[in-house]
């Protein structure tokens, strides 16, 4: 879509928010994952994303997340500053050899085996798909 075209849509009666507007809304507020998803999901855009961060002095404020792990592990070369998140299916294997923050399970993989093994490591857990209430309980 062009760009024209996005903030034309709207999600419940709300415009559709623009990347430097999710900043300004949440800086100082919470910490804020941000994934670099599709198909054009590229260094530029991890780069264009890295350049708004700093822009808005959020490095300590938001984490990149992607399914692509070269994605991640380009953040994480060109700008260690900057905190990342590699989601994961069913199985992630060896999660030290990992260059990441974070590393996102889906909800049936969050078991306390898999965080203790992922904490143990060195890095924090993030569990990702929590769509109904059962799943936020697990």
């Amino acid at each position: 879509m062009f760009f024209r075209e996005v903030k034309a849509l709207s999600v419940d009666g709300e415009p559709v928010a623009e990347f430097r507007e999710v900043l300004e809304a949440s800086k100082g507020r919470l910490l804020l994952f941000t994934e670099l998803k599709g198909n054009t999901a590229d260094k530029k855009m991890a780069d264009d994303a890295v350049r708004l961060i700093k822009r808005y002095g959020m490095e300590d404020e938001c984490v990149l997340i992607s399914l692509k792990y070269d994605l991640i592990d380009y953040i994480e070369k060109e700008y260690p500053e900057i905190e990342t998140g590699y989601l994961t299916f069913a199985s992630f294997g060896n999660t030290a050899r990992l260059n990441c923050d974070y590393l996102g399970l889906e909800a049936e993989s969050a078991t306390a085996y898999n965080v203790t093994a992922i904490h143990n490591e060195g890095k924090k857990a993030l569990v990702w798909t929590v769509n109904d209430k059962a799943s936020q309980r697990h």
